[in-house]
This record gives structure tokens, sequence and C-alpha cells, in this order.
């Protein structure tokens, strides 16, 4: 990276880690990689032996600052075709990771939620032998619970700028709900911890499932409804004055974004037993929107609490079975909708039957939502067969249309980041042109097997939906979550 203000930085890295040198500076800390993989980051990511590239790191003592040098362990994993060996780019990811991470409270962790960038130099790093690089990275707290850091990665043997990762931003999350999110939808399997063993693509660790306290004496389904509040809820999560959150907020200016729906989504299912779409929060932007659709809900619960599936006969079965083309009686509850040959266009039939034998209007996504006819049944008949919230009539197969102004200006077309979500892109100012935006249709489930594979997706759907000239933009990432 051969550019003036490149080695303007290098000469100020160069300072910084000579100040920070333990044999001049007695106020820094210095972990080995023992402490680092073994005791201070082993709580929430178990490292191979492998992947443990980190060999020494050195913390200034406010812990805004640190360095380390990084090799390559031996025996490593091969780098395929990658520019930089990818356990070169964990590293710059993870340095920061277990600085920020010292911070965090027994019950807390702070996860890495986006990098705006990665530039590399080409040729810097070696895949063979086993080169010593040097990191330093810095960091600087955004908010209570934001941390963003960059990462400067330094050539063997000089003060030449071989990478460099820029705003690599951490969340503070609990424990508690990152590890009941790894656990997936299903309410009965055991809860899977964030441990990953030591192999080196690793595996979940499963723990005793967690324990749900039943209702308290007296507070009957009813009072808990009457009770509920989504804005506590979210001024909770978002550390906000009581108060703070009113019925015309919109939920992308609170501050909500994918890590802190994925908390709420867990209280919502642990505290009222409410499973929701992951993109819940994607399709009611505001404060009311959100909570008159949970209120529905939650009454439709309550009205329905002690009914079983078989005292209130369900149409999924025989609509299924006729939309299949399979005998009466064919299908059980515990039967997999995907094992009996369900699709997308099978699904579009299935919806439309809902629709108008009885008067369902379903989420195009239902279906993605639930694994077995059981899961299909209940859902409905805690709907009660009344008409469901149904999505935003502008979202296509993950394709929004944000903004409609009318004008004839070429409209533009903005693609999520890394996180998948699209929303943010609301809060654009107005440009005098029509916003459409895509999401990730497949957030949580059904992930994409390759990037030509989504972009082909994307490209049909923008094919069917729009004609003429437009504008293309925003790909920063793409999201396999």
């Amino acid at each position: 990276m051969n550019h003036p203000q490149l080695q303007q930085d290098s000469s100020h890295i160069e300072r910084r880690i000579q100040e920070l040198d333990p044999s001049i500076n007695d106020s820094v800390e210095v972990l080995s990689s023992k402490a680092l993989y073994e005791v201070v980051f082993c709580r929430i990511v178990r490292y191979g032996s492998n992947l443990r590239s980190l060999k020494r790191l050195v913390i200034a003592e406010n812990h805004r600052e640190a360095y380390a040098t990084m090799q390559l362990p031996s025996p490593y994993p091969e780098p395929g075709n990658s520019i930089v060996h990818p356990v070169y780019l964990d590293a710059m990811i993870h340095l920061p990771g277990f600085i920020v991470n010292l911070h965090a409270g027994p019950d807390d962790l702070f996860v890495c939620r986006g990098i705006g960038s990665v530039e590399v130099s080409p040729g810097s790093f070696i895949s063979t032998g086993y080169p010593i690089y040097r990191l330093y990275t810095t960091i600087t707290s955004l908010a209570k619970d934001a941390i963003v850091a960059e990462t400067v990665v330094l050539a063997p043997d000089s003060w030449e700028v071989a990478a460099r990762a820029k705003n690599v931003s951490f969340k503070k999350v609990s424990m508690r709900t990152f590890a009941a999110r790894l656990s997936g939808p299903n309410p009965s399997a055991p809860t899977i911890t964030a441990n990953l063993n030591e192999s080196s693509v690793g595996t979940l660790a499963t723990a005793a499932p967690p324990i749900v306290p039943p209702t308290p004496p007296g507070l009957s389904k009813q009072s808990a409804t009457s009770a509920f509040s989504l804005k506590v809820i979210l001024e909770d999560v978002l550390h906000l004055p009581r108060g703070h959150v009113q019925d015309d907020s919109v939920l992308d200016s609170l501050g909500l974004d994918s890590i802190t729906s994925i908390e709420i989504l867990h209280i919502l299912k642990s505290k009222y037993k409410l499973s929701l779409s992951p993109n819940f929060f994607q399709e009611h932007t505001s404060v009311s929107q959100g909570e008159a659709a949970l209120r529905q809900r939650l009454s439709h619960s309550s009205s329905h609490h002690g009914l079983t599936p078989t005292s209130m006969k369900s149409p999924v079965r025989a609509i299924v079975e006729d939309a299949l083309h399979l005998q009466r009686g064919s299908i059980r509850s515990d039967s997999l909708l995907e094992s009996l040959g369900l699709d997308s266009i099978t699904s579009i039939e299935i919806l439309h039957a809902l629709k108008t034998k009885h008067g369902l209007i379903l989420s195009p996504h239902f279906f993605q939502e639930y694994a077995t006819v059981g899961q299909v049944e209940s859902a409905l008949q805690l709907a009660s067969f009344s008409t469901l919230p149904q999505a935003p009539s502008s979202d296509y197969g993950g394709l929004l249309h944000l903004r409609t102004t009318g004008s004839s200006k070429t409209p533009i077309c903005i693609f999520h980041d890394g996180s998948g979500l699209a929303s943010s892109y609301r809060r654009l100012l107005d440009i005098g042109r029509d916003i459409w935006a895509f999401r990730n249709p497949r957030m949580g489930k059904n992930t994409w097997e390759s990037l030509d594979q989504l972009a082909f997706s994307y490209a049909d759907t923008l094919l069917s939906r729009m004609s003429g000239d437009i504008i293309l933009a925003g790909m920063c990432g793409w999201s396999n979550s």
C-alpha cells in the first residue's frame, strides 16, 4: 500500500507500538496466547489449536489501543483461493473482540455486528512458511453498548501496512439471549451455548433446557395482555429513559438494529409465548404498528388458551393433501412440510386456498416459519381463522418499495448490507425519486449457497417486478444468515 496517507499512518503506528513496549512502559497489560484463547475468550468461543494465530497481546492501560504478533499455527488450514488466509482475517477481527470483551459483564458479551471495509495490499500475505506479522488496533466507544475498532496489519520485518480493517463494530448483548437465539426455533430442543469445541470448524455444546416460570397465580392471560407494553420492552433493551418511546416513534430512529431485534424477539417468545418472524420489525416499522400486531396475537392466544389440536378442526391437512395430490389422511401432525413436497409454487396455491376458503390473509413467508404441519395448525388456531396481520403489499421476495414520489426520475434500488436488513434506508433524505431496497428474504433460514445464487435471485425479482431503467446502489456486503 504505497500511499502518502498510509505511509503517514505507518509512522504513527510505529511510534505507538514503540511507546507500548512493556520494557519501557510498565502500565501496559501483556497477555500470552494461552491467556487469550483459554482464559479471556473461551467462555464465548473455543478456538481449535490450528486457528490460534495471535501469539502475544499488549494492551494500553486505557484499553483504547493494543498491538499483537500474529503467526499461522502449525499445522494450519489450507487457504484455498483466498487473497488473505482466513486465519489472518479472523485475527484482524477477533483481536479487538478480545479487548472489548474484557469489559463485558459475566452475563454479557460483545459480538461483531459488522465490518465497514477491509483493504489488503496485494502480495503482502505469505501463505507458506510462518512469517510473523504485527497488528495494531484502536478502539472507540460510541455509546454504552456500542464499540467500533480499526485494525492495521504490518508486513513482516517492516513498517509497511499490509492490510486494514475499518469500522469493525461490536454490540453488547446478553449471553442468555445470544445462546437462546443459536438454539433455533424448536422450543423443546436443548439450549445451545455459544461455545465452539476444539475442532477447526467447531460444534455447538448443549446444556439443559431453560426453565420457563409459570404464569403467577392471579395473573391470567387476559391481564398479561392488558399489561403488555412494547414501549417498555424497547426502553429496557435500548437503554432509553421511561416515557421516551412514543406511539409514533420509528423503530429505526430509536436505535433498533439486527442485534437488538433478536433480543426483543427472544423476550416476546420467552415471556409472552409469541413466536414471530425474524422480519417482524421490518414489516412493522413504528411502535404503534408493532404494538397493535402484538396485542392482536396476544388476544388470540388468550381467547383460545387451552384448546388442543383436536378441539378445533384445522383445514390445513386437507388443503395440503389436495395441493400436493396426496391421499386423504396421509398427513400427520409431525409431517415435515419439506418432505411432503411443499415448494414455493405449492405454497402459493395453499396460501390462496386459505385466503379464499377461510379468509386467512397470510404472509408470503408463512410456510418458511414452520417446519411441520402441526406447527402450522397451531399457528392458525391461535389466529382463530380470522385475518392475520399481512406483510406489506410492497414486499416482493425481499424487494421493498420504501418511498413513492410519483417522480419521472429513474428510481434507485439499494441492496442490504451484511446484516440482511434494509429498513434503515427509510431514513434516507428525499432525493426526488422512488426508492426500492432489497432485504435478505432468507434471513435466519434456507441460507444462500453462494453469492451467485443470491445475485440471480435478486436479478430475477427485479426483472419480474420492474421495467425501464433503474439505478443500483449500496451493495456493501451480502448476508448468509
